[in-house]
């Protein structure tokens, strides 16, 4: 059954941030280490990321670009998720789910 929508925006509510993050990683089957590497990020930085311990502040955008070179997918996806349009969402992505 699919995800709930809202209907004012047409968007997922569990297509979060984090997940997104998180999900693209597991995709690709990247460890913490290895995705905080390619993104020239802290491990702990990655974590924070993925666990939605930055919520307020703006994505680092050129760390979303790295991180999104290394999982195959748009950074602008993984900043804003459904909101960046149909076009960039991954076919394998589904919000709220583990990869």
């Amino acid at each position: 059954m699919p995800a709930a929508t809202n209907r004012l925006s047409g968007l997922d509510p569990n297509d979060t941030y984090h997940g997104r993050l998180r999900a693209a990683r597991a995709h690709v089957r990247l460890t913490e280490e290895e995705a905080a590497g390619l993104g020239q990020i802290t491990v702990k930085r990655l974590q924070s990321m993925e666990r939605g311990g930055e919520s307020g502040k703006q994505p680092n955008m050129p760390a979303l670009n790295r991180l999104g070179a290394a999982y195959g997918v748009s950074a602008v996806w993984l900043a804003a998720g459904g909101a960046a349009g149909p076009k960039l969402v991954p076919e394998w992505y589904v919000p709220g789910r583990a990869a």
